[in-house]
């Protein structure tokens, strides 16, 4: 009905481009009469192309002047429309992102069924498998209590580094390595010393199953253990920093001791905090401004050619031409570096970029 109405007033409208988007809605009426297969495709499609931008916003305006003076009621109705139109349009989307990630798992369960017989046959083993096979031995085999009882006996000292990207499986394999040392208490033949390094302000393996969360839990539970039998398990912290400068250190410390940072890198209560090794080097910190798009300037009657588009830079490239002027002036200043005694030069800059995009590739050329 709203769609009849809507082409109605276009057609009367005296415009040109308002009279050939009532024909649009024509057509838009007459697929949603027939259903056909590609329906709501085409819905979704005709809909977007006259109600949104073509970044999927809302447009400011619907229609000319003419019509909004004549049928006033007829631009409200078309916002709300349009609205359920973009509510509409996102759950679409998410239903297109659930299906194409529901065929991406039907052809990885057909790929790792495949993988899985090639391995059997051959008798390969990949990494997971060793991680797996042996956690399985050490807890569910017929002979884990002998498999426990000689490991316990050919080994005195435990090394694990990089603990924050210590996955849960690998955290039970550790637990079990010592649990007949636990067990025997201060009957043991000798001791046992278990060094683990880690920062779990570090964790990037999210990917594979660490969690900077189980890290913390487990040193407690080792804690624990080791208490139990009566022997100390000391944590050191390694506050001083090799690589960095006191002011940049100071930023980061500062950035990473808000609340909301800091609960999602660590859960350590005490303040964040490193101390520079170096002194004397300098270092300092800037923040540069946040850069928008600004896109593509349009000022022209919906339906009408644009006779004029005033285009801007895109943010990526205002940023790149910041940076090059600000290398030029770092190197015209001829400044007397502290760290070398010698004057600036291209050499001594570095960007640092978190990967390789569009971004990166601009900024080489």
């Amino acid at each position: 009905e709203y769609l009849s109405q809507l082409r109605m007033i276009l057609e009367q409208s005296g415009n040109k481009k308002e009279q050939e988007y009532s024909i649009e809605i024509n057509k838009i009426i007459d697929k949603i009469e027939r259903r056909d297969e590609d329906f709501y495709d085409e819905i979704i499609k005709e809909y977007s192309k006259n109600f949104l931008t073509s970044k999927g916003l809302l447009k400011k305006k619907f229609y000319s002047k003419a019509v909004i003076d004549r049928e006033p009621e007829i631009a409200s109705v078309t916002e709300i429309y349009a609205e359920k139109l973009l509510e509409y349009q996102e759950k679409y989307a998410a239903l297109d992102i659930y299906n194409s990630s529901l065929n991406v798992l039907i052809i990885a369960q057909i790929f790792l069924k495949y993988f899985s017989h090639v391995k059997e046959e051959y008798g390969f083993l990949d990494f997971n498998d060793i991680i797996s096979k042996t956690l399985n031995l050490l807890e569910s085999s017929q002979e884990k209590d002998w498999i426990l009882y000689k490991l316990n006996n050919d080994f005195e000292h435990l090394l694990l580094d990089e603990a924050q990207d210590t996955n849960p499986m690998h955290w039970e394999i550790i637990h079990h390595l010592f649990s007949e040392y636990f067990a025997s208490g201060n009957e043991s033949l000798f001791k046992k010393t278990l060094f683990i390094v880690g920062d779990e302000k570090q964790s990037i393996y999210s990917f594979q199953g660490a969690d900077y969360s189980i890290f913390a839990a487990n040193k407690q539970k080792l804690k624990d253990k080791f208490a139990v039998i009566g022997e100390e398990f000391e944590q050191v912290s390694l506050q001083k920093s090799y690589r960095s400068q006191r002011n940049i250190l100071a930023a980061i410390d500062n950035i990473f001791n808000a609340e909301i940072s800091k609960k999602a890198i660590t859960h350590q209560i005490s303040a964040i905090k490193h101390v520079a090794f170096r002194s004397g080097n300098g270092g300092v910190v800037k923040l540069l401004p946040i850069i928008e798009d600004a896109g593509i300037e349009m000022d022209i009657e919906p339906w009408d050619f644009a006779t004029e588009i005033i285009e801007k830079p895109f943010a990526k490239q205002t940023l790149i031409d910041d940076l090059i002027v600000r290398i030029r002036d770092i190197i015209n200043s001829r400044k007397i570096l502290d760290a070398t005694g010698e004057q600036v030069s291209y050499q001594d800059i570095i960007f640092l970029f978190r990967q390789r995009n569009d971004l990166f590739d601009e900024f080489i050329k």
